[in-house]
């Protein structure tokens, strides 16, 4: 049955409002429609953070969520790429049960990483898993800090929708041109350039190539052409056979 207009109405205006969360290393900001908020963190957040800098992590967002109006919300959370880890997983052969994937995963951010058995809990490991493809992102966030921000987001009602890594957020939802459906595309070079890190996905036909984040720029002491270009010798790709999209955060595509 349809439903009347009114009843339409009467559930977008009941429809929890939608807030936008950056977890940088050194400050948050909290945004939703003509609201904005903006926290510096009293300690520049790592990957294996304090429980004292986590904490303050903790109050600094419910305070900052505490000042939206509105009733219940929910939360697209996006954390710099700096305190995350994001790899390609190669599909095992052979392996088809989710547990069985997922331990794998963990087995390769270890080999990767170098971590030893006591991280076996310390990640969330994530990963797109898609059908006959043979090579998976991977992102991996330390669990304390999604227990961090999970815990504040309850202390104000609100119900976390999304978290991920400021590079996976900005690569969702990237639409295939039109003129790309009938032809071969270009592989794609994707650069996040933020004042924390920069990460380099390089993606052709849907198949993930690479994936790396390093520091910023001025710390690696390299210009981006020429990071681009080393990312895609390692690809075993040619540079001049790619096209480059290069997207800063905050601001959106250079």
């Amino acid at each position: 049955m349809l439903r009347s207009v009114p009843d339409r109405l009467r559930q977008w205006a009941h429809r929890p409002a939608r807030v936008q969360v950056d977890i940088g290393r050194a400050q948050l900001v909290v945004a939703s429609g003509t609201q904005a908020f903006v926290r510096e963190l009293e300690t520049l957040l790592v990957a294996g953070s304090s429980l004292e800098a986590l904490a303050a992590l903790r109050d600094s967002l419910a305070d900052a969520l505490a000042q939206l109006h509105g009733g219940h919300r929910v939360i697209d959370l996006t954390v710099a790429d700096a305190l995350a880890r994001q790899w390609i997983f190669r599909r095992p052969q052979g392996v088809r049960q989710l547990n069985e994937l997922d331990a794998v995963a963990r087995l390769d951010m270890q080999r990767i990483y170098g971590d030893g058995d006591a991280a076996e809990t310390a990640w969330h490991i994530r990963y797109d898993a898609q059908p006959f493809l043979d090579r998976w992102p991977a992102v991996a966030l330390p669990q304390a800090l999604v227990d961090t921000l999970s815990e504040a987001a309850a202390t104000c009602a609100c119900e976390i929708a999304t978290l991920r890594p400021r590079f996976a957020a900005s690569v969702a939802g990237q639409r295939t041109r039109v003129g790309a459906l009938f032809r071969r595309p270009q592989p794609v070079v994707h650069v996040l350039d933020a004042t924390d890190g920069i990460t380099v996905g390089i993606r052709a036909q849907r198949q993930w190539l690479s994936l790396r984040t390093y520091p910023a720029l001025n710390v690696l002491g390299i210009e981006m052409p020429a990071l681009v270009e080393r990312e895609c010798r390692a690809a075993g790709i040619a540079v001049t056979d790619v096209q480059v999209d290069v997207r800063h955060w905050p601001g959106g595509r250079a």
